[in-house]
């Protein structure tokens, strides 16, 4: 098997990197061909990796940590995932939050189900700027496009969608383009 290759890191806080990654001799069809790792450096005075809650409709998530550990909550309920334990699944329609741990060195992948371009995509189009929250129309528009819901409206989902829909129509009229990520 080949090294994994580059397609983009991302800067995304003090301390705080994200690299979009391609392994090319795996089938375009293997979660294993795309995924994105996330790294926490732990050095003291550095951001911790904080995603609030929110959900996808179509895709689910597996999170591997390989060093250090992730506290991943999962509608409600709190599992703490160390290096070497295996994958955690992240089901469609799972309303899950991410955190690191100050003062704690962690790498994690993430992978997508099914599998493709798009979480990548949506990575490079939210974090682009060097900052997750770089403008609420910004925001709103690469969350909608990037299949992800923020828990609006007491865990009714239906209602959460077509809020999400309104919002990002509205946000398309504000926000940047999307920027392009060379996909091998």
């Amino acid at each position: 098997m080949r090294e994994p290759k580059l397609l983009k890191e991302l800067f995304i806080g003090k301390g705080l990197r994200m690299s979009l990654m391609c392994v090319e001799d795996e089938p375009v069809s293997s979660i294993n061909r795309y995924y994105a790792e996330h790294v926490a450096s732990g050095e003291e005075g550095d951001d911790v990796i904080d995603v609030p809650p929110h959900w996808h409709k179509i895709h689910g998530e597996y999170h591997i940590v390989l060093e250090g550990r992730l506290e991943i909550t999962i509608d409600g309920k709190v599992i703490i995932l160390k290096a070497g334990e295996p994958a955690l699944y992240v089901p469609p329609k799972g309303v899950h939050s991410i955190r690191s741990f100050p003062g704690e060195r962690m790498v994690a992948q993430e992978r997508a189900e099914p599998p493709g371009t798009y979480k990548l995509e949506y990575f490079n189009d939210a974090l682009s700027s060097g900052e997750f929250r770089d403008s609420k129309a910004h925001l709103v528009r690469a969350l909608y496009d990037g299949d992800a819901y923020l828990p609006l409206a007491f865990g009714i989902k239906p209602v959460e969608e077509v809020l999400m829909w309104m919002l990002a129509t509205v946000a398309r009229l504000f926000a940047p383009a999307k920027p392009k990520l060379k996909i091998l």
